[in-house]
């Protein structure tokens, strides 16, 4: 197969060419695939990361430069894809740690089931308290876990506003839940 001008293909793929996607999918899919598996060490994981990886390309495209590589623009995309996952597990088994430690206590004993219920109610509380934006940005990240660039995109600000609105509502949160019940 003829090397294709790469300038040329991130032009086409910029004005959402279909055959250029295809073009850069079938030259880099292979390589960011292995890449992918040696840092996950997990055949299926590996490949959601790279359909996820070619989607954030084909997402992004109308913002690629045409003087930067694509293939490197796609392994940041796969490392970054893979370092949100390591966070996400780590993340995921300290909730689950602190959850087994939940569920090894007496959860049964009323006075237990009263907190429970009290904490629940103040949380949905402070949550509903907060102004707006950092609501809606606290729960994206939170309940959603999206990460701040993910937010930024989706409501089209920057992750500087993202992440002054995460503060102010962090700040706000933990105002609030200090207070006695």
């Amino acid at each position: 197969m003829l090397e294709p001008d790469l300038n040329d293909l991130v032009k086409r793929l910029k004005a959402s060419d279909p055959d250029a996607f295809k073009t850069v999918f079938c030259m880099w899919q292979e390589a960011i695939f292995n890449f992918l598996l040696y840092k996950t060490r997990d055949t299926a994981r590996a490949e959601d990361l790279l359909q996820e990886a070619f989607l954030k390309l084909w997402n992004a495209r109308t913002s690629l430069n045409e003087n930067q590589s694509v293939k490197n623009y796609l392994y940041a995309i796969a490392d970054n894809l893979v370092l949100n996952e390591i966070r996400h597990d780590k993340v995921v088994a300290r909730h689950q740690a602190d959850l087994d430690k939940v569920l090894f206590t007496n959860t049964e004993n009323p006075e237990f089931i009263l907190e429970e219920k009290e904490w629940k109610e103040k949380l949905e509380g402070a949550i509903a308290s907060l102004p707006e934006k950092p609501r809606i940005i606290f729960l994206m990240s939170r309940l959603e876990d999206l990460s701040y660039q993910e937010i930024a995109d989706r409501l089209s600000i920057s992750i500087k506003t993202v992440e002054s609105h995460m503060v102010k509502a962090l700040k706000h949160m933990r105002g609030q839940l200090s207070k006695k019940i």
